[in-house]
Protein backbone atom coordinates (compact mmCIF):
# COMPACT_ATOMS: atom_id res chain seq x y z
CA UNK A 1 0.00 0.00 0.00
CA UNK A 2 1.42 3.47 -0.58
CA UNK A 3 1.06 6.18 2.31
CA UNK A 4 0.94 3.21 5.10
CA UNK A 5 2.41 5.75 7.22
CA UNK A 6 0.27 8.62 6.65
CA UNK A 7 -3.20 7.05 5.72
CA UNK A 8 -5.73 4.96 7.56
CA UNK A 9 -6.01 2.25 5.17
CA UNK A 10 -7.61 -0.32 7.66
CA UNK A 11 -10.15 1.99 9.12
CA UNK A 12 -11.13 2.20 5.22
CA UNK A 13 -11.12 -1.74 5.02
CA UNK A 14 -13.46 -1.81 7.99
CA UNK A 15 -16.05 0.49 6.39
CA UNK A 16 -15.59 -2.15 3.38
CA UNK A 17 -16.10 -4.83 5.47
CA UNK A 18 -19.47 -7.24 4.66
CA UNK A 19 -20.68 -9.84 7.64
CA UNK A 20 -23.63 -12.00 7.30
CA UNK A 21 -24.27 -11.91 11.08
CA UNK A 22 -23.88 -8.17 11.02
CA UNK A 23 -26.85 -6.01 12.31
CA UNK A 24 -27.39 -2.48 12.81
CA UNK A 25 -29.22 -1.49 16.24
CA UNK A 26 -30.44 1.65 17.67
CA UNK A 27 -28.25 2.88 20.48
CA UNK A 28 -28.41 5.97 22.99
CA UNK A 29 -26.09 8.59 23.96
CA UNK A 30 -24.31 5.93 26.31
CA UNK A 31 -23.26 3.86 23.27
CA UNK A 32 -25.07 0.74 24.27
CA UNK A 33 -28.50 -0.63 22.69
CA UNK A 34 -31.68 0.63 23.13
CA UNK A 35 -34.53 -1.70 23.49
CA UNK A 36 -36.82 1.20 21.99
CA UNK A 37 -39.53 -1.22 20.17
CA UNK A 38 -40.74 -4.98 19.98
CA UNK A 39 -38.36 -5.53 16.94
CA UNK A 40 -35.83 -4.58 18.57
CA UNK A 41 -35.99 -6.67 21.46
CA UNK A 42 -36.75 -9.45 19.33
CA UNK A 43 -33.81 -9.26 17.38
CA UNK A 44 -31.46 -9.03 20.31
CA UNK A 45 -32.93 -11.99 22.15
CA UNK A 46 -32.17 -14.01 18.72
CA UNK A 47 -28.60 -13.27 18.55
CA UNK A 48 -26.78 -15.20 21.44
CA UNK A 49 -23.20 -13.24 20.79
CA UNK A 50 -25.26 -9.64 22.25
CA UNK A 51 -24.62 -10.03 26.49
CA UNK A 52 -26.67 -8.21 28.71
CA UNK A 53 -23.53 -5.14 28.82
CA UNK A 54 -24.25 -4.16 25.09
CA UNK A 55 -27.74 -3.24 26.56
CA UNK A 56 -28.24 -0.06 28.08
CA UNK A 57 -31.33 -0.82 31.38
CA UNK A 58 -30.96 2.90 32.66
CA UNK A 59 -34.47 4.83 32.41
CA UNK A 60 -32.95 8.49 32.15
CA UNK A 61 -30.23 7.78 29.26
CA UNK A 62 -30.77 10.27 26.43
CA UNK A 63 -32.11 8.97 22.68
CA UNK A 64 -30.48 9.46 20.06
CA UNK A 65 -30.99 9.20 16.01
CA UNK A 66 -28.04 6.41 16.01
CA UNK A 67 -27.09 2.74 15.21
CA UNK A 68 -24.13 0.85 16.20
CA UNK A 69 -23.42 -2.43 14.23
CA UNK A 70 -23.10 -6.09 16.17
CA UNK A 71 -21.63 -9.36 14.68
CA UNK A 72 -20.68 -12.50 15.80
CA UNK A 73 -17.10 -12.46 14.27
CA UNK A 74 -14.77 -10.24 15.34
CA UNK A 75 -13.06 -10.17 12.07
CA UNK A 76 -15.09 -10.16 8.87
CA UNK A 77 -14.35 -10.13 4.97
CA UNK A 78 -13.51 -7.36 3.40
CA UNK A 79 -14.81 -6.49 -0.01
CA UNK A 80 -14.50 -3.96 -2.83
CA UNK A 81 -17.68 -2.20 -3.94
CA UNK A 82 -18.86 -1.93 -6.91
CA UNK A 83 -20.51 1.06 -8.93
CA UNK A 84 -23.96 -0.78 -7.88
CA UNK A 85 -23.20 -1.03 -4.43
CA UNK A 86 -24.51 0.71 -1.15
CA UNK A 87 -22.42 0.06 1.80
CA UNK A 88 -24.94 0.91 4.76
CA UNK A 89 -24.12 3.42 7.04
CA UNK A 90 -23.82 3.43 11.02
CA UNK A 91 -22.09 5.09 13.45
CA UNK A 92 -18.54 3.37 13.36
CA UNK A 93 -18.78 3.39 9.78
CA UNK A 94 -19.37 7.41 9.44
CA UNK A 95 -16.44 7.81 12.41
CA UNK A 96 -13.70 6.17 10.40
CA UNK A 97 -15.15 7.10 7.03
CA UNK A 98 -14.61 10.78 8.33
CA UNK A 99 -11.49 10.09 9.79
CA UNK A 100 -10.50 8.37 6.57
CA UNK A 101 -11.33 11.40 4.24
CA UNK A 102 -9.37 13.57 6.72
CA UNK A 103 -5.89 12.55 7.05
CA UNK A 104 -6.60 11.78 2.67
CA UNK A 105 -6.82 15.69 2.47
CA UNK A 106 -4.31 16.12 4.85
CA UNK A 107 -1.29 13.80 3.52
CA UNK A 108 -2.37 15.73 0.17
CA UNK A 109 -2.23 19.73 1.02
CA UNK A 110 1.57 18.17 3.31
CA UNK A 111 2.98 17.46 -0.76
CA UNK A 112 1.29 20.50 -1.58
CA UNK A 113 2.88 23.10 0.49
CA UNK A 114 5.59 21.28 -0.22
CA UNK A 115 6.01 22.02 -3.51
CA UNK A 116 4.42 25.58 -2.99
CA UNK A 117 7.68 26.28 -0.85
CA UNK A 118 10.17 24.75 -3.44
CA UNK A 119 8.82 26.99 -6.09
CA UNK A 120 9.71 30.60 -5.60
CA UNK A 121 8.76 33.75 -7.77
CA UNK A 122 12.75 34.12 -7.77
CA UNK A 123 13.21 30.90 -8.29
CA UNK A 124 10.93 30.54 -11.21
CA UNK A 125 12.69 33.88 -13.21
CA UNK A 126 16.32 31.96 -12.73
CA UNK A 127 15.49 28.79 -13.94
CA UNK A 128 17.29 27.76 -16.90
CA UNK A 129 16.21 25.10 -19.00
CA UNK A 130 18.38 21.90 -19.71
CA UNK A 131 16.93 21.54 -23.26
CA UNK A 132 14.44 22.84 -25.48
CA UNK A 133 11.30 21.08 -26.85
CA UNK A 134 13.42 20.00 -30.02
CA UNK A 135 13.00 16.13 -30.10
CA UNK A 136 12.68 14.01 -26.67
CA UNK A 137 13.93 16.07 -24.19
CA UNK A 138 16.80 13.49 -21.93
CA UNK A 139 14.40 13.05 -18.96
CA UNK A 140 11.07 12.60 -20.75
CA UNK A 141 9.25 9.58 -21.10
CA UNK A 142 9.30 8.57 -25.02
CA UNK A 143 5.45 8.03 -24.95
CA UNK A 144 4.17 10.37 -23.64
CA UNK A 145 6.30 12.83 -26.23
CA UNK A 146 5.33 10.63 -28.90
CA UNK A 147 1.52 10.72 -28.10
CA UNK A 148 2.04 14.41 -27.49
CA UNK A 149 3.58 15.24 -31.02
CA UNK A 150 1.61 12.65 -33.01
CA UNK A 151 -2.16 13.39 -30.98
CA UNK A 152 -4.74 15.35 -32.85
CA UNK A 153 -4.00 17.92 -29.99
CA UNK A 154 -0.45 18.38 -31.67
CA UNK A 155 1.54 21.93 -30.62
CA UNK A 156 -1.67 22.03 -27.94
CA UNK A 157 -1.15 24.34 -25.05
CA UNK A 158 -3.06 21.68 -22.70
CA UNK A 159 -0.87 18.76 -23.90
CA UNK A 160 2.72 20.43 -23.04
CA UNK A 161 1.12 21.86 -19.60
CA UNK A 162 -0.07 17.74 -19.23
CA UNK A 163 3.76 16.63 -20.98
CA UNK A 164 5.72 18.78 -18.16
CA UNK A 165 3.40 18.24 -15.53
CA UNK A 166 3.22 14.44 -15.43
CA UNK A 167 7.10 14.27 -15.96
CA UNK A 168 7.54 15.95 -13.10
CA UNK A 169 9.25 19.16 -14.85
CA UNK A 170 7.34 21.55 -12.54
CA UNK A 171 10.50 23.95 -12.50
CA UNK A 172 9.96 24.41 -16.67
CA UNK A 173 6.27 24.33 -16.24
CA UNK A 174 6.47 27.57 -14.17
CA UNK A 175 9.29 29.14 -16.35
CA UNK A 176 7.03 28.92 -19.08
CA UNK A 177 4.06 30.24 -17.63
CA UNK A 178 5.96 32.90 -15.86
CA UNK A 179 7.25 34.24 -19.65
CA UNK A 180 3.70 34.09 -21.09
CA UNK A 181 4.48 30.69 -23.33
CA UNK A 182 2.24 28.80 -21.49
CA UNK A 183 -1.39 29.37 -20.11
CA UNK A 184 -2.10 27.08 -17.27
CA UNK A 185 -4.96 28.53 -15.83
CA UNK A 186 -6.56 27.97 -19.32
CA UNK A 187 -5.13 24.61 -19.40
CA UNK A 188 -6.65 23.71 -16.45
CA UNK A 189 -10.20 24.79 -17.04
CA UNK A 190 -10.13 23.46 -20.18
CA UNK A 191 -13.20 21.01 -21.54
CA UNK A 192 -13.27 19.00 -24.64
CA UNK A 193 -16.32 16.86 -24.45
CA UNK A 194 -18.66 19.38 -22.72
CA UNK A 195 -19.90 16.77 -20.45
CA UNK A 196 -21.07 18.10 -17.11
CA UNK A 197 -17.89 16.81 -14.92
CA UNK A 198 -15.62 18.91 -17.07
CA UNK A 199 -13.46 16.75 -19.45
CA UNK A 200 -9.89 17.71 -19.55
CA UNK A 201 -7.65 17.57 -16.37
CA UNK A 202 -10.63 16.88 -14.05
CA UNK A 203 -11.75 14.46 -15.98
CA UNK A 204 -8.03 13.30 -15.80
CA UNK A 205 -7.70 13.32 -12.37
CA UNK A 206 -10.77 13.42 -10.26
CA UNK A 207 -12.56 10.88 -12.38
CA UNK A 208 -9.48 8.20 -13.38
CA UNK A 209 -6.69 8.63 -11.60
CA UNK A 210 -8.12 9.62 -8.15
CA UNK A 211 -10.69 6.67 -8.08
CA UNK A 212 -7.77 4.09 -9.42
CA UNK A 213 -5.25 5.03 -7.03
CA UNK A 214 -7.80 4.86 -4.23
CA UNK A 215 -9.33 1.72 -4.91
CA UNK A 216 -5.58 -0.52 -5.89
CA UNK A 217 -4.84 0.45 -2.34
CA UNK A 218 -7.87 -0.92 -1.55
CA UNK A 219 -7.61 -3.88 -2.79
CA UNK A 220 -4.19 -4.74 -1.65
CA UNK A 221 -5.07 -3.68 1.73
CA UNK A 222 -7.77 -5.68 2.10
CA UNK A 223 -5.57 -9.07 0.63
CA UNK A 224 -7.42 -9.25 -2.58
CA UNK A 225 -4.23 -9.50 -4.61
CA UNK A 226 -5.04 -12.64 -6.27
CA UNK A 227 -8.68 -12.73 -6.51
CA UNK A 228 -9.08 -10.19 -9.30
CA UNK A 229 -13.05 -11.23 -9.07
CA UNK A 230 -13.26 -9.19 -5.63
CA UNK A 231 -11.88 -6.04 -7.24
CA UNK A 232 -14.98 -3.88 -8.16
CA UNK A 233 -14.35 -1.43 -10.60
CA UNK A 234 -10.82 -2.96 -11.34
CA UNK A 235 -11.46 -6.12 -12.48
CA UNK A 236 -10.12 -6.61 -15.59
CA UNK A 237 -13.55 -7.41 -17.14
CA UNK A 238 -15.70 -4.17 -15.89
CA UNK A 239 -15.59 -1.13 -18.08
CA UNK A 240 -13.75 1.26 -15.77
CA UNK A 241 -10.44 -0.14 -16.01
CA UNK A 242 -11.24 -1.01 -20.02
CA UNK A 243 -11.65 2.58 -20.44
CA UNK A 244 -8.64 3.58 -18.91
CA UNK A 245 -7.19 2.44 -21.87
CA UNK A 246 -8.34 4.78 -24.38
CA UNK A 247 -8.25 8.02 -24.48
CA UNK A 248 -11.91 10.24 -24.59
CA UNK A 249 -12.00 13.98 -24.34
CA UNK A 250 -8.48 14.80 -23.47
CA UNK A 251 -6.98 12.13 -21.39
CA UNK A 252 -8.13 9.09 -18.94
CA UNK A 253 -4.83 7.63 -17.81
CA UNK A 254 -1.04 8.73 -18.34
CA UNK A 255 -0.07 7.36 -21.47
CA UNK A 256 3.31 6.07 -20.20
CA UNK A 257 1.93 4.48 -17.27
CA UNK A 258 -0.53 1.96 -19.46
CA UNK A 259 2.02 -1.24 -19.59
CA UNK A 260 1.35 -0.96 -15.95
CA UNK A 261 -2.26 -1.84 -16.43
CA UNK A 262 -1.12 -5.29 -17.94
CA UNK A 263 -3.11 -8.55 -16.21
CA UNK A 264 0.72 -9.85 -15.74
CA UNK A 265 1.69 -6.68 -14.01
CA UNK A 266 -1.03 -4.77 -12.09
CA UNK A 267 -1.63 -6.06 -8.66
CA UNK A 268 0.62 -9.28 -9.55
CA UNK A 269 4.39 -7.13 -9.33
CA UNK A 270 4.02 -5.76 -6.32
CA UNK A 271 7.00 -3.17 -6.76
CA UNK A 272 5.88 -1.57 -10.11
CA UNK A 273 2.36 -1.12 -8.28
CA UNK A 274 3.71 0.37 -5.72
CA UNK A 275 5.19 2.36 -7.96
CA UNK A 276 2.74 3.15 -10.25
CA UNK A 277 0.58 4.26 -6.96
CA UNK A 278 3.99 6.58 -6.36
CA UNK A 279 3.31 8.27 -9.49
CA UNK A 280 -0.33 8.71 -9.50
CA UNK A 281 -0.35 10.12 -6.50
CA UNK A 282 2.45 12.72 -7.53
CA UNK A 283 -0.05 13.70 -10.25
CA UNK A 284 -2.81 14.04 -7.91
CA UNK A 285 -1.15 16.62 -5.75
CA UNK A 286 0.35 18.43 -7.96
CA UNK A 287 -3.16 19.22 -9.87
CA UNK A 288 -4.35 20.29 -6.50
CA UNK A 289 -1.08 22.56 -6.66
CA UNK A 290 -1.34 24.44 -9.79
CA UNK A 291 -5.04 24.25 -9.21
CA UNK A 292 -4.25 26.53 -5.84
CA UNK A 293 -1.81 28.44 -7.88
CA UNK A 294 -2.93 29.39 -10.64
CA UNK A 295 -7.41 28.78 -10.39
CA UNK A 296 -10.41 29.84 -7.99
CA UNK A 297 -9.86 26.85 -5.89
CA UNK A 298 -10.81 27.07 -2.11
CA UNK A 299 -10.77 24.98 0.71
CA UNK A 300 -14.27 23.73 0.04
CA UNK A 301 -13.97 22.64 -3.76
CA UNK A 302 -11.14 20.65 -2.55
CA UNK A 303 -12.72 18.53 -0.44
CA UNK A 304 -15.22 18.25 -2.52
CA UNK A 305 -13.42 16.88 -5.47
CA UNK A 306 -11.52 14.51 -3.37
CA UNK A 307 -13.82 13.01 -0.68
CA UNK A 308 -12.27 9.57 -0.66
CA UNK A 309 -15.47 7.70 0.45
CA UNK A 310 -17.55 8.88 -2.57
CA UNK A 311 -15.53 6.54 -4.93
CA UNK A 312 -16.89 3.60 -2.41
CA UNK A 313 -20.29 3.78 -3.33
CA UNK A 314 -21.15 4.76 0.29
CA UNK A 315 -24.81 5.68 0.63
Amino acid sequence: MHLRHKLPWDDLVFCLRIDPSTINLPIGECGRIHMIDKATKIKVKNRNYISNEDICTAQDCKKVESYKSFSKNKVSHPIITTSGFRTPRNEDVERKLKYFNEKFYEAILEFVETEEKKYSEENIRNFRPRESFQGIPTDCEESDWNYLKNSFYNNNNDFMVFYLYSNYRIDHLLWLEQKGELNISEALSKTYGGQAVGNGYNFLVIYHLLPFYLLTNAIIACGYESDYKKWGRLDPDCHFLQRLMYDCDFLTFIPSLRPFLHKDVFIKDATKTNELLKIIFRNIYLFVFLKRKFCSYDDEAFRNDFKASRWFSFK
